[in-house]
């Protein structure tokens, strides 16, 4: 019974989708077979009248006895010919609007269309017919005959002008003249590589065998092509004219218009690109010192990148961003089809045609910045970055993603002059994706291009810092909050623990290798710029400082988390990450050292920060780790001392607390080497304190230790985030008291 009413389940199901297509389908056929009555209606009823003449025997007595036929035959001449004359006049209104706002090429493409030769052609015919039919004799056909054929070609004479109506109105449709001269455009494209191919094969059959075998044809039409007549004019025109039609419905504010005519300009120089992959060359810019790749397939791609910046410069002149947004995602989709066009012409994991619209692009950005357009300039960021991140695998930086990070930058150092301090920090945002796709993917050349990244942040973080005082306490975005910041899903350290679970490997080959050794090389990047970042900058009251303090202890935890699960067992593979680590912990030193302000509290949690980086590392077996974070955070109390004057005791207690807590574990595991190192840097006097002053701040001191021991007691208690030093101190220790538990 359930197999039953399975398979009846089953049946009900296929014959009602069954239904439904049935009737989708004649609902379709149905709304056609309204349309193609509607446009016949009266072809149909004149036939109709045509057929019952005909057919009916006393309808076609009467009308062969019929006299006046040549004065009806007259006057169907006549309206033939008004007929006539209406298609020649629907045919001016389209050439007389092209020559208005449109181009010359349309209108030498609407004085030859096709479509009204045809009708004029048959209208004309019709007309000479009926005439020539009034000549009683001329023809022995019966009247009933003649007086319906008469009255079918009327009926189909005026359901053609209703027809021609329509295509006149398809005509005077803006979209469909840039379509059709994009059409005109391409052909002329084939036109010229059919004959450019065909030109080449007679001279490649005319070589011997030997010349044969080492000259390809392709060879042959890169040398052709010079020669033709007309190139590359014939096509140069149409990129000309579709400009002219783009600037022209900038000015009358027909933004789709324009939008057409540059997507227009686009798809036309991605196609001509397409047809000259196998033949174009390259040869060293003599205006680049020969050390960058021009190509002469440059006659027509450079007109076309200097139409678009046109375009461009009149939407920015006008007002119009939408335009000016259109003409960078042109550019952006010539860059990323350079790109992939993989030419035989281009060396393996190379691009060089793909730099001259990314060029072009970001000169018509600063362009519409110089004119106060901004929103032009940061919609742009996202778009271009698209070039970069559509790249394919393994193509050299210089080419695509070392251009696009430059103009980036270049975006956001004007967005922060401008005090768009948001915009600034969405468009850095950008450089993070390029290096989120280049990571995914395993790019050969991710590490050069997170270099230049990073060298990018660096010269915008003071500006980030600057523009951070002028915001305000009440400003919600944090200096450069997408290359440190945790909230934002690409940024440093997540790249990094990206990195962690994808680059390292095992070579069973050559086991000398260590498998971390991109992660390593990742590392010892990133200590070099932090240590830049900690010289160059004066964070003082900043977020930036605590952005960063958070992206190193993610990637502590990320380093702790190999640790606990490493590739080989007892390699000690890991060893060389922890020592490129301690660079990285170097910061925290470098960031306070020699400033002129700090904050008290950022510097409570960056020694917050150490002692949760130096305890994980501790529970893992790396004291080397613990001891430089004692280290660096003596060296913050020591700068907090110098630095702030007079120095508050409770703070100073709050740095000490860190310490003790560190001790507590140390005293609990019986770990009298790091003990006796803790116990002297608690004991030792800042420099930056007076005698007095460090009597005052012991009573703080012993204030903070006894608050802390407080805490820690509670057992329930969960204060602080989950992560915090604070808590992984107290699980430490219950740990340690209670190993069972």
């Amino acid at each position: 019974m359930q197999r039953l009413a399975q398979i009846r389940r089953r049946c009900a199901n296929y014959w009602a989708t069954h239904i439904v297509q049935w009737n989708l389908r004649l609902a379709l056929f149905g709304g056609r077979l309204r349309g193609w009555i509607g446009a016949l209606a009266v072809s149909l009823f004149s036939c109709a009248i045509a057929a019952a003449v005909l057919l009916v025997p006393r309808l076609r007595e009467m009308t062969d006895s019929f006299q006046p036929l040549e004065a009806v035959l007259s006057q169907l001449g006549a309206t033939y010919g008004t007929i006539l004359a209406l298609v020649l006049t629907l045919s001016i209104i389209p050439i007389q609007r092209a020559a208005e706002v449109w181009s010359p090429s349309i209108v030498r493409l609407y004085r030859r269309d096709p479509v009204t030769y045809v009708t004029f052609v048959a209208l004309g015919v019709f007309c000479a017919a009926s005439f020539l039919l009034t000549v009683r004799g001329l023809f022995p056909v019966p009247v009933s005959v003649v007086l319906a054929l008469s009255l079918s070609v009327l009926g189909i004479s005026l359901d053609l002008l209703r027809w021609y109506h329509g295509h006149v109105c398809h005509l005077l449709d803006p979209i469909h003249a840039v379509n059709l001269s994009l059409k005109e455009a391409n052909q002329a494209i084939d036109r010229t590589k059919a004959h450019v191919t065909r030109i080449s094969r007679l001279q490649h059959q005319l070589l011997d065998a030997e010349q044969q075998r080492v000259v390809r044809v392709e060879a042959i039409e890169s040398t052709i092509y010079p020669r033709i007549p007309g190139y590359p004019s014939s096509i140069n025109s149409w990129i000309n004219d579709l400009a002219e039609i783009g600037i022209k419905a900038v000015a009358r504010g027909e933004k789709l218009l324009g939008k057409t005519a540059v997507f227009a300009i686009a798809k036309l120089t991605r196609y001509y690109l397409s047809s000259r992959k196998f033949n174009l060359t390259l040869s060293p810019a003599p205006e680049a010192m020969f050390l960058a790749m021009t190509s002469d397939v440059n006659v027509v791609t450079d007109r076309a990148y200097e139409t678009l910046q046109e375009v461009s410069r009149v939407a920015v002149t006008q007002g119009d961003e939408a335009t000016a947004i259109r003409v960078s995602e042109a550019y952006m989709a010539i860059a990323i089809h350079l790109a992939h066009l993989d030419a035989p012409a281009f060396r393996e994991g190379t691009a060089p045609l793909a730099f001259g619209p990314i060029y072009y692009a970001f000169a018509c950005v600063k362009y519409a910045q110089s004119k106060g357009l901004d929103d032009v300039a940061f919609q742009s960021g996202g778009i271009l970055s698209k070039a970069a991140e559509s790249a394919p695998k393994d193509v050299a930086e210089t080419d695509i993603h070392v251009p696009v990070i430059d103009g980036l930058a270049e975006i956001a150092l004007h967005l922060y002059g401008k005090r768009s301090y948001g915009l600034a920090e969405e468009v850095n945002g950008h450089h993070f994706s390029i290096l989120a796709q280049l990571l995914q993917r395993q790019d050969f050349y991710f590490d050069d291009v997170l270099r230049h990244v990073l060298e990018k942040m660096e010269m915008l973080a003071p500006l980030a810092i600057a523009n951070e005082s002028m915001a305000g306490r009440l400003s919600t975005v944090h200096p450069l909050g997408k290359a440190y910041g945790l909230v934002s899903p690409n940024s440093l350290s997540y790249l990094f623990e990206r990195a962690a679970a994808t680059l390292p490997q095992l070579d069973a080959e050559r086991e000398w290798i260590n498998p971390y050794h991109d992660l390593i090389d990742i590392e010892d990047i990133v200590a070099d710029h932090l240590r830049r970042m900690a010289e160059n900058n004066e964070f003082g009251e900043s977020f930036l400082l605590w952005e960063i303090d958070q992206s190193i202890k993610h990637i502590s935890k990320v380093i702790a988390k190999i640790l606990e699960h490493p590739l080989r067992q007892d390699h000690g593979d890991e060893t060389e990450l922890v020592d490129k680590f301690l660079w990285i912990l170097a910061f925290y030193w470098v960031a306070f050292h020699g400033k002129k302000t700090v904050n008290a509290r950022h510097a409570d949690e960056c020694c917050e920060s150490l002692m949760f980086i130096g305890l994980q590392f501790l529970n893992r077996g790396r004291p080397e780790v613990l001891r430089s974070c004692i280290s660096n955070i003596s060296s913050i109390v020591e700068s907090y001392c110098e630095i702030r004057r007079p120095a508050d005791p409770y703070n100073i207690g709050d740095f000490f607390a860190h310490l003790w807590g560190i001790r507590m574990v140390l005293v609990a595991r019986h770990n009298d080497a790091l003990t006796h190192e803790i116990d002297r840097a608690l004991s030792t006097k800042p420099r930056g304190l007076q005698d007095e002053e460090w009597q005052t701040a012991q009573e703080a001191i012993m204030l903070r230790r006894q608050q802390l021991e407080e805490r820690l007691a509670q057992r329930g208690n969960r204060q602080g985030r989950p992560d915090s030093g604070e808590n992984l101190l107290r699980k430490l220790l219950q740990e340690t008291h209670d190993p069972a538990g």
